[in-house]
């Protein structure tokens, strides 16, 4: 196992001093002690900040982040070598021409390339990408939960919360967020939903994107809705908004031709100008397309297109810079909105 140290610390537990820039080579096993309660293992580390596991020629075996003193290790390194003795069996018994034991080596490294390798990649790629949130788009949060598949949210909500069309049943939820941050409970997740392409026949696309949801701690007085163009077609905003008793306002000076904006009249109370006009510059700056529903002491934002998962890969070894950047900036901009609704 090589241990790559990319910050200088004093003392890695038992295994002596490193510096940064250093390499330790570590040979045998690792003493790893199990904590009870915990599902994972783990090794006591004193002043280590970041850590890559990996086996020679297969990179990217695990990676640990310490937090509190503690680095949590996914250790893959003995079914990584399992692999590698059968795949190395299936050739010397190839090339010594025992037909059936090859064929019977070759089903059972297949087998435990579906079943265990990649089983194993799949737990080792979804803990990359929470521990990029915990470190990233979390971090300031207090009690955080992750989830990958969404509970937090239902269809029901999705529908009330008026942000996008969709064929009742089809909404799906994947990883999810949720938090509190001073007075706001914040929830977002990665959902998908199935919108039909045209007012008449059955054709259905499918539309994904993330879903936020920040519950306030008073009352805004409004109830409105803001779409900008490509969330969802076109020809059926006027009937979407008509079944909520929304009509489209007129635009106020600055809100650029692209967004529009629905109130229950046109004397209704509206978002000051410093909200739409920082909701403007959101739009300019997310690739994503935007919905937004503020009613009473809730926003509910919809961007198209953007997820909270950063895309993390099992061929190559992660790094702290990948590990800490913020997979879902959005987020930290739709807080900022919160600013212009309650003071």
């Amino acid at each position: 196992i090589h241990i790559r140290v990319v910050h200088a610390v004093e003392q890695l537990g038992h295994l002596g001093e490193v510096h940064k820039g250093h390499a330790l080579q570590i040979q045998g096993s690792v003493e790893i002690r199990r904590v009870p309660g915990h599902g994972e293992q783990e090794i006591d580390l004193v002043g280590l900040d970041f850590l890559a596991v990996h086996v020679r020629g297969i990179p990217q075996i695990h990676v640990g982040v310490v937090q509190e003193g503690i680095v949590l290790l996914g250790v893959l390194v003995d079914i990584a070598h399992a692999h590698i003795v059968l795949l190395i069996a299936v050739i010397v018994v190839s090339v010594l021409k025992q037909f059936m034991l090859t064929s019977i080596l070759l089903v059972v490294a297949i087998l435990y390339q579906i079943f265990v390798v990649r089983k194993q990649q799949r737990a080792y790629l979804k803990k990359c990408e929470n521990t990029n949130l915990e470190l990233s788009t979390l971090k300031d949060f207090s009690d955080t939960e992750i989830e990958e598949k969404g509970t937090q949210l239902s269809e029901q909500d999705l529908e009330a919360a008026g942000l996008l069309p969709f064929v009742p049943k089809t909404a799906s939820f994947f990883k999810s967020i949720h938090g509190t941050k001073g007075k706001l409970e914040i929830r977002s997740t990665d959902c998908s939903v199935a919108q039909h392409q045209h007012e008449k026949g059955v054709a259905a696309d499918i539309n994904t994107g993330n879903w936020i949801r920040i519950r306030l701690p008073k009352s805004t007085g409004l109830n409105v809705r803001i779409l900008e163009d490509g969330v969802f077609p076109v020809e059926f905003q006027t009937d979407f908004y008509k079944k909520q008793q929304l009509d489209e306002a007129a635009r106020p000076e600055g809100v650029p031709s692209s967004m529009h904006l629905y109130t229950a009249d046109q004397d209704a109370k509206l978002p000051s100008s410093a909200f739409l006009q920082k909701l403007r510059a959101f739009s300019e700056y997310t690739p994503g397309k935007i919905s937004v529903s503020i009613e009473d002491d809730v926003l509910d934002v919809y961007i198209r297109n953007r997820f909270l998962s950063a895309g993390f890969s099992v061929r190559e070894a992660v790094t702290k810079q990948e590990l800490t950047r913020d997979p879902y900036p959005e987020l930290h901009h739709v807080l900022e909105l919160v600013s212009f609704l309650i003071r």
